[in-house]
């Protein structure tokens, strides 16, 4: 018996990508880098390769001390800046979290314990330097807002906002198309999960729904999984369209004995 999950993670960022038509995000989706490592790179100005040695040499560290003596070891060159108190990664990482739906540099200081100067500095960075077509896509949101309060997302599914119109009514409706869009392509694959009748299908067990991920439990040997992953891929991984543009949203698989124990794994081509 083996475990396997089947995670969107990221799903958010890569769509809000498509939602903003935001040329370097989607850039970022179809080379398959890590946005990550991308967007610390960007706002530091630290090229790629040296943001992720440096991630690899603090990791977590979050002590500026510490961070500062590891980081002798390390030529950066010319930078904007550079996180005190965390690595280039990790700033890169709070960051794609946070500021796609409008988030303030004072709750993004609170939040990850650091200098509301150098929240700031990060946010416009973000903003102005990393991903300049973020800020147009909000815009566009608070117009369509305007017309009759409906959004709709990428599946058709519409929301009123009935909210008192100010900055946490837009921070919502930014969020809402993306978040809304993750979750419902995991229901949907849950659905197709329940009405498909090939034999790797059926004796699988669903253990599991998360926001963007599927854990199932499957007694089958290698062939019979390894079928199964696919397939449950081919649900996890609808062609989405947006204004024209069609795009998929990736799925990441971990396979193990039990959950303490779970290990990428890739399909052959």
């Amino acid at each position: 018996m083996r475990l396997i999950e089947m995670d969107k993670q990221g799903s958010e960022w890569v769509i809000t990508a498509y939602l903003a038509g935001e040329p370097r995000m989607i850039g970022v989706v179809e080379s398959g880098t890590k946005p990550h490592v991308v967007t610390g790179s960007l706002i530091t100005g630290v090229p790629q390769d040296i943001v992720v040695k440096e991630h690899a040499l603090l990791g977590d560290l979050d002590n500026p001390d510490d961070i500062e003596a590891q980081r002798k070891n390390i030529e950066f060159g010319p930078t904007k800046f550079l996180p005190r108190t965390m690595s280039i990664y990790q700033c890169g990482k709070k960051s794609n979290h946070a500021f796609n739906y409008g988030l303030g540099a004072k709750k993004w200081a609170r939040i990850n314990e650091v200098a509301e100067g150098e929240a700031i500095k990060v946010r416009k960075l973000y903003l102005k330097e990393a991903y300049p077509d973020l800020d147009a896509w909000w815009r566009t949101v608070q117009e369509q807002l305007k017309e009759d309060r409906t959004l709709h997302n990428c599946f058709g599914r519409k929301r009123i906002f009935r909210n008192r119109w100010d900055d946490e009514l837009f921070k919502a409706a930014y969020a809402w198309n993306p978040q809304s869009t993750s979750v419902e392509i995991v229901n949907r694959a849950m659905v197709k999960f329940w009405q498909d009748e090939r034999s790797e299908m059926q004796r699988a067990e669903l253990l599991l729904h998360r926001h963007d991920s599927l854990t199932f439990q499957h007694p089958g040997e290698d062939n019979e999984v390894m079928s199964f992953i696919r397939y449950m891929t081919e649900h996890m991984e609808p062609t989405l369209t947006w204004e024209g543009r069609e795009f998929v949203v990736g799925t990441s698989v971990k396979m193990g004995p039990n959950l303490g124990d779970m290990k990428p794994c890739r399909l052959s081509s």
